[in-house]
């Protein structure tokens, strides 16, 4: 079962009472079960934040409640990017923490085929192979527009490499992002093309950008 922290807060009073709920059911799962509660620090972070509204501290009480013992019934998984924030006996009631880290070079290298795969190359297979279907279509006045397929000049294993190389510090959501915002303006300019200069203007704005944004994240906290 899968949950976000940010869904018990606008459930109000009512939160608890679903919490009970859910914990009820995870102890009569017969075979067990697996709570995962993502963003965490939406629902169970410090009670000394005093911008915390009763009702979610209510909330906290009621899964305290039902992690003071071990179980085994169910486990209860709690994902977040700022443990820092977490509810100090909510941390005590964790047997094991697991950190994942920024993908390193071989990761951020395996990320980049993935991603330029994705986005790139099965992007343009599929142009190529809708993009008769769509013209014939037309004939017959559907009305759908053809996407152009990228073309793609001078892009080498070699060169995708040296990328990931320069993606030190960016996650794989990040990563992600950036191929997907690269296969964008490939489609925004003007003959579709993707070289290696498109690629290394593209990669170096916004690798800037993502560690700006990392370092205004930073000076707030």
């Amino acid at each position: 079962a899968v949950m976000s922290g940010g869904d018990i807060a606008p459930l109000g009073a009512d939160g608890v009472t679903k919490l009970h709920e859910i914990f009820d059911w995870a102890n009569r799962a017969s075979e067990g079960l697996i709570l995962f509660i993502d963003e965490a620090e939406a629902f169970v972070g410090s009670r000394n934040n005093r911008g915390l509204s009763e009702n979610v501290r209510n909330a906290i009480s009621a899964i305290l409640f039902h992690t003071g013992t071990q179980q085994t019934n169910f486990m209860l998984i709690l994902a977040t990017n700022r443990p820092g924030d977490l509810d100090s006996a909510v941390v005590d009631r964790i047997d094991e923490a697991v950190e994942f880290g920024l993908p390193g070079q071989l990761e951020r290298r395996r990320l980049v085929n993935l991603y330029y795969d994705k986005y790139i190359t099965k992007q343009s297979a599929r142009a190529s192979f809708l993009n008769p279907l769509v013209s014939c279509c037309g004939l017959f006045g559907c009305g759908v527009r053809a996407r152009s397929r990228i073309q793609v000049e001078g892009i080498t294993d070699v060169l995708l490499q040296s990328a990931a190389d320069s993606m030190d510090g960016l996650s794989a959501r990040e990563i992600s992002k950036l191929i997907l915002g690269l296969q964008a303006r490939v489609y925004g300019s003007k003959d579709c093309r993707l070289n290696p200069s498109v690629l290394q203007s593209h990669l170096t704005a916004a690798v800037n950008h993502q560690r700006r944004k990392r370092e205004l994240v930073e000076k707030g906290d």
